[in-house]
């Protein structure tokens, strides 16, 4: 009997192995051979080079190219804090590679995504895993009109030991394709035709103004595209707009710029006093003392000092620090804006990803790095929340 299993299992270890015992089972192809074309390889390295870029928060506050607000789906069941946060991480990430600026800073262009969960279940072996399983559209439109300018959808599938886990890892698979690609140069090529007709721009920043919302027009003539026909308009407005903001803030930019003088100490040029003070209206009771204690900072520092900071790049972080002020104004402007355009409807799927978005993160609704304890949180000069720590530090171990 033990003879007559022997002589089966030889058998079948020799069927399986081809019936040819001389046959070798390890054969490795030579590793120069490519079924890829050379176009072919050059595409594939130029893609993953793109999908490893990293995402600068600061490139994005000071871009002058299209901006888009990238808002983050409502959280649910479905769609828990940390899949939310991680899919508007990875819409940044998308955005940032195709040369998109914005966070949530645009009242008039947003890019808002619609997540349709088609299977959630768990796997029969040990040990389970869940498994979920979306459909993800997203949108480029424009607020003010209603239009949608642009979509694509992607589906996308995760495995983790939970759901929330599953759910998180599942935007992981989120791609910057070719058909995303396309998608938001058709949306920038569309918002840059808005844009141009310079009517668009100064009825809606005159409009603002004449209801006192100095922040909603702010936010407006910041998204402004430097090759847009409007530009130069809205570098002259945004000035005469921006002491219209801070005049009833001026003692807190002094008292600001007063700190960072105090810790800057003299050895070195922090660029958030200069900052400070070119936000202080000159009209203010503050500003004669906010200019003294600058010259004075200023004629303290060492003669090095004083030569780099006129150099383009000290101007250039002057300018950053300015944005960062400003940008969580701009930012509860451009949320309270699509949440009104929500309730217009000119187009239901549009106004229901609007809706979605924008009641989310409205009025500290919302936790994660888009709540209360991220960048509409407390922090910053006025007790606000703040592009620049918590968001950084959340694109900094998004993609892990």
């Amino acid at each position: 009997m033990k003879s007559y299993f022997y002589i089966l299992f030889a058998a079948v270890m020799l069927t399986a192995c081809g019936g040819d015992a001389k046959k070798k089972v390890f054969a490795p192809k030579d590793r120069t051979t490519s079924s890829m074309s050379n176009e072919d390889r050059i595409a594939a390295i130029e893609a993953k080079r793109q999908s490893l870029i990293p995402v600068s928060i600061d490139s994005l506050v000071v871009s002058h190219g299209v901006k888009f607000s990238i808002l983050p789906p409502a959280v649910s069941e479905n769609v828990p804090e940390s899949a939310s946060d991680k899919l508007t991480g990875k819409m940044i990430q998308i955005a940032a590679q195709n040369g998109i600026g914005g966070l949530c800073t645009n009242p008039v262009l947003a890019m808002v995504s619609k997540v349709d969960c088609i299977d959630r279940s768990l796997t029969g072996t040990a040990p389970q895993k869940a498994i979920v399983k979306y459909e993800v559209t997203i949108y480029c439109g424009n607020m003010a009109t209603g239009d949608i300018y642009a979509s694509s959808s992607q589906t996308v599938t995760g495995v983790g030991a939970n759901f929330e886990d599953a759910a998180s890892k599942a935007f992981n698979d989120l791609k910057n394709d070719n058909k995303m690609q396309q998608m938001l140069a058709t949306a920038s090529e569309r918002a840059l035709k808005w844009y141009n007709a310079t009517g668009n721009v100064k009825s809606f920043v005159e409009r603002a103004i004449s209801k006192q919302d100095y922040a909603l027009a702010s936010a407006l003539l910041s998204s402004v595209p430097q090759q847009s026909a409007s530009f130069d308009y809205a570098v002259k407005k945004n000035e005469q707009v921006s002491d219209l903001m801070f005049q009833e803030k001026a003692d807190a930019l002094l008292a600001a710029m007063q700190n960072a003088i105090s810790e800057g100490g003299d050895s070195a040029y922090n660029p958030q006093v200069g900052a400070c003070l070119e936000l202080i209206p000159q009209r203010s009771k503050a500003y004669p003392k906010a200019k003294k204690a600058y010259d004075a900072y200023v004629a303290k520092l060492d003669a090095a000092e004083k030569d780099r900071r006129n150099k383009e790049h000290m101007l250039a972080m002057k300018e950053l620090e300015i944005q960062k002020i400003k940008a969580p104004f701009e930012a509860q402007a451009a949320i309270e804006e699509a949440r009104a355009a929500a309730s217009v409807k000119k187009d239901e799927v549009w106004a229901g990803a609007l809706t979605s978005a924008a009641e989310s993160i409205g009025n500290g609704m919302r936790g994660g790095i888009f709540g209360e304890n991220g960048m509409f949180g407390k922090g910053g000069i006025f007790g606000m929340g703040t592009f620049a720590e918590p968001l950084s530090g959340f694109i900094g171990g998004l993609f892990d």
